[in-house]
């Protein structure tokens, strides 16, 4: 299955979570949103009869459906009303019609999306009042409210089964909850934020879920409605089929994963039932089951269940999730009973699976990316000189499971009367340390807690429980393995279109408390006045230092005010902290850059001391480095299909596949720009030692006559969104061998969307930097063994 069907089936999850009855019939209408039309493939997978028809030829079908499907299609037609009538006339007596809408005054709307139908903000929350006719008749069809949309219902003939709230959107559904039911686990941690226009989003509405949620605008804000209906006047009487629908509760679905891993959650007044979402599925759930039994008799409680037709079937608990049991225990018991509580918690993940004698493990794969490592690796048998080290070494690591799940987390675990009882362990992962389960368990209950951050730091837990010392792998391997099982990785480019960057979330942000030309000046273009002047950096803390290594080598920095007099007269990163008084012996000529997170009070003092040039630098964001001289277009030299180009690479052992993607890239760009990767980033991200020095790489590259300017990646902003947003180029190369890997595939996504490009080059087979390091490391071996030989 390729990475655009992942995309393409994102919306399956409005319906495929329902068990459609066999021998019925079908029918899928949709309008101008074909993102929808995927839902046919729900029909096909479960093998019923189905059509499907645009609402344009609704007039051609005959009618009599079990089912109908409509997809955002109120929303596609300037007559919801009619449609809805025409619908309720094809729906059988006792037929069922699942009817999905936006939702008029989404959340969105409040943290700057734009609306679906128009493509502008907050026109759905003032009721479309500056849509003038001719645009609404344009536009076809608008969104509508939950009271809006149950008035037109009414209208049809057609009553309300039951409504559910959908989250994030419409378009990739995940959550969904009856309608004025409080959701069984918060939400943080569980949904990102999805957006019609991440360019204009000022806030990500992952953040605010909870607290709609605590003070009961959840359901009114909901991304979206999924109505279930039926005729009014249906003389059928209701059916089993309907009663069980109006007892559900709320539904979670796992859009996005492999199908084979895809399952649906059902959470009724009094079960709970997993489905799979596709055939191939079923697979999935046997797993799930096997593991609450093998866990269970580990002694680790597990909710077990039972198959029936309509999938795996659990009892429905009622108890409290252990985020926020745990979180209740800190906050009302105290440091000693929360310690303790964790500790029960680290005993149970400890005994879940055999303990492995470290003799058993292979250390070599303990990195999960041991793949990449290298023979020249220096970290390469890590871990296993660990392991054989002093106790103090052992212990770090702690114990290693021969199953580890990775789901024994407290956001998959209820707290009842008799302790812990834990749900869904769908997978395992072999040779795993419980401690990096247990660090997970641990972070969970920290993640956005900042009440919790007061009462207990997280690196006291931490510190408490000997985490610190391997926290940073314990955490990879967690990442590294959820990311593979929910498929993750392979969504980049699809992330890529529909969630903010965090830069853009600040600058969105930062824009609305100022004048368009102050909010320039002050935030976007910070260095625009800062020739011919002296400059200086205000504070003197971890943003000063990033500044100071992002733009030394561009800009001198004539000192560092602070108003810390315990460090005036000191220096950092070699340059001299002086007292505010300082700015006033150069009132002109000089420009303040504030480097502060908290910047407002430092603002006004340095307006206050008459001082008008000011930037304010924030790391998140990226700033256009000041442009080299570029030369101009002429008869005998015409401008190439791209003006400014991009490579970056390592450039390792320069050979002739380095001098063909360069030639090629300044073939068809006037200007070339390479980047080129430092020794610490190479071994950091590429697990080996270059044979090159970076100095020396450096000058190789910047010495080729196809090279109009090398540049260092900087190991802190490596990928090419920061490369993009200071060169600001038009293209950027890059060799074949990465074409198909979905995060260069999210990369060109960024690009296109801004205007930019991302082309490969074929790659040249015949050598590369790792092919000579092989040769070279032969070639040793083999003059070593001559050596030994004589």
């Amino acid at each position: 299955m390729d990475v655009n069907r992942y995309v393409k089936d994102l919306p399956r999850g409005l319906i495929s979570w329902y068990n459609f009855k066999k021998d019925t019939k079908a029918l899928l209408i949709t309008g101008r949103y074909p993102a929808f039309k995927v839902l046919f493939s729900v029909f096909e997978d479960v093998g019923i009869k189905a059509e499907s028809v645009d609402i344009s030829e609704i007039g051609t079908v005959d009618g009599g459906y079990d089912y109908i499907i409509v997809a955002a299609g109120l929303e596609s037609t300037l007559e919801p009303k009619g449609l809805l009538a025409q619908i309720r006339k094809l729906l059988k007596g006792d037929g069922i019609l699942f009817l999905a809408t936006f939702n008029r005054l989404n959340i969105g709307q409040v943290v700057g999306d734009k609306d679906v139908t128009t493509g502008h903000v907050l026109d759905g929350l003032d009721n479309y009042k500056r849509i003038v006719p001719h645009r609404m008749k344009e536009m076809d069809g608008r969104c509508y409210t939950k009271l809006e949309i149950e008035e037109m219902l009414t209208t049809a003939g057609l009553e309300t089964v039951t409504t559910f709230s959908l989250f994030p959107n419409l378009f990739r559904p995940q959550i969904m909850v009856k309608y004025g039911e409080t959701p069984n686990e918060r939400f943080d941690g569980r949904l990102q934020g999805i957006y019609n226009a991440p360019e204009s989003v000022f806030l990500d509405k992952a953040s605010i879920y909870d607290d709609f949620m605590k003070h009961g605008l959840l359901h009114t804000m909901a991304d979206g409605y999924l109505f279930v209906c039926r005729q009014i006047d249906s003389s059928e009487a209701i059916s089993n089929e309907i009663t069980d629908i109006k007892s559900i509760q709320e539904i979670t679905v796992q859009t996005g994963r492999k199908p084979e891993a895809a399952q649906a959650t059902i959470v009724y007044t009094d079960k709970v039932v997993k489905k799979n979402m596709y055939p191939e599925g079923l697979k999935s759930l046997e797993e799930t089951d096997e593991n609450a039994r093998y866990l269970n008799d580990r002694g680790v409680p597990v909710i077990t269940g039972n198959f029936t037709e309509n999938g795996y079937e659990t009892p429905f608990i009622k108890g409290q999730i252990l985020t926020d049991y745990l979180r209740d225990t800190l906050i009302k018991n105290g440091q000693n009973d929360f310690i303790i509580t964790l500790t029960t918690i680290k005993n149970i993940i400890e005994h879940s699976s055999n303990n492995l004698s470290y003799d058993e493990v292979d250390w070599t794969k303990f990195d999960p990316y041991w793949e990449k490592r290298k023979p020249d690796d220096p970290e390469l048998y890590k871990w296993r000189d660990l392991a054989h080290g002093t106790e103090e070494d052992k212990a770090a690591i702690g114990v290693i499971l021969e199953r580890g799940y990775l789901d024994l987390a407290p956001i998959n675990c209820f707290r009842t009367e008799t302790g812990p009882l834990y749900f869904d362990q769908e997978f395992y992962i072999r040779q795993f340390p419980a401690n990096a389960i247990f660090l997970r368990t641990i972070e969970v209950v920290y993640a956005g807690w900042n009440e919790g951050e007061k009462l207990m730091p997280l690196q006291q837990v931490l510190d408490h429980f000997n985490l610190s010392t391997h926290a940073e792998m314990f955490r990879l391997q967690i990442r590294k393995h959820l990311l593979d099982f929910i498929n993750d990785n392979e969504l980049q480019a699809y992330y890529g279109k529909v969630q903010p960057h965090h830069g853009t979330l600040t600058n969105n942000r930062f824009r609305m408390d100022y004048p368009q030309a102050e909010y320039e000046k002050l935030f976007t273009d910070i260095f625009k006045d800062a020739d011919g002047k002296k400059l200086y950096i205000f504070g003197s803390g971890d943003y000063a230092t990033k500044f100071v290594k992002r733009f030394r080598d561009q800009y001198v920095i004539a000192g560092i005010i602070d108003n810390n007099s315990a460090k005036w007269g000191k220096d950092l990163e070699g340059i001299r902290i002086y007292e505010p008084a300082h700015l006033l012996t150069e009132k002109t000529g000089l420009k303040v850059f504030i480097c502060i997170k908290f910047y407002d009070e430092v603002l006004t003092q340095l307006k206050e001391m008459g001082i008008t040039h000011i930037g304010i630098f924030n790391p998140w964001l990226t700033y256009p480095k000041p442009p080299k001289h570029i030369p101009t277009a002429t008869a005998d030299a015409p401008p190439k299909k791209y003006h400014i180009g991009y490579v970056a690479g390592v450039f390792d052992m320069f050979h002739v596949g380095h001098l063909n993607l360069l030639r090629r890239a300044k073939e068809q760009c006037d200007y070339l720009i390479v980047g080129i990767v430092t020794d610490e980033q190479i071994l950091k991200y590429k697990k080996t030692r270059p044979v090159i020095p970076f100095i020396q790489r450096f000058a190789i590259v910047q010495g080729c006559r196809y090279v109009d300017e090398a540049v260092t990646i900087p190991i802190e902003d490596a990928g090419s969104e920061y490369a993009y947003n200071t060169y600001q180029f038009d293209v950027q190369f890059s060799g074949s061998d990465y074409e198909n890997d979905p995060n260069w595939l999210a990369t060109r996504e960024y690009l296109r969307q801004r205007g930019s490009d991302l082309i490969f080059f074929p790659y040249t087979e015949e050598v590369s930097s790792t092919m000579l390091k092989e040769q070279l490391r032969e070639n040793t071996e083999t003059a070593k063994n001559i050596e030994n030989t004589d």
